[in-house]
């Protein structure tokens, strides 16, 4: 693949002659796997973190798009993370400071989930998961 000049990206030479620049053929189907995913979250999983991770996949499309030099697709949700990004950056700063040490986590689950992981019914997603009851 060649560098396009003067733009991110790439592109591919064809056969013929013809050139394909990757972004501007892939990007979208690309972008569309993500917004599905956060959508899908929403739809079939979780509303409420569905609702923050189509909002935060918004956030990161409109992001490249900035850096890209691209228009903004949603000014209003961009707008919506100033305040938490500032919280974030603050409550990062504090805990840099003070150094906390590493938590070890386990995989746990509900024991009354773990069946139905394992032995989905009519009521429970099938989800694919390496989680397993410490019980076992």
């Amino acid at each position: 693949m060649e560098k396009l000049e003067g733009k991110p990206g790439h592109k591919i030479k064809l056969k013929n002659d013809d050139w394909v620049v990757i972004p501007d053929v892939c990007g979208p189907s690309w972008w569309a796997i993500f917004h599905n995913t956060a959508k899908a979250i929403k739809t079939d999983g979780c509303e409420s973190c569905g609702g923050h991770a189509v909002k935060l996949i918004s956030f990161m499309h409109d992001i490249i798009n900035v850096d890209l030099s691209k228009k903004i697709y949603d000014p209003k949700n961009v707008l919506g993370f100033k305040k938490l990004l500032d919280k974030v950056f603050k409550q990062a700063e504090k805990q840099a400071e003070n150094k906390p040490k590493k938590i070890k986590a386990k995989n746990t689950i509900i024991p009354e989930l773990a069946v139905s992981v394992r032995r989905p019914t009519a009521n429970s997603l099938n989800c694919n998961t390496t989680m397993v009851s410490l019980n076992e």
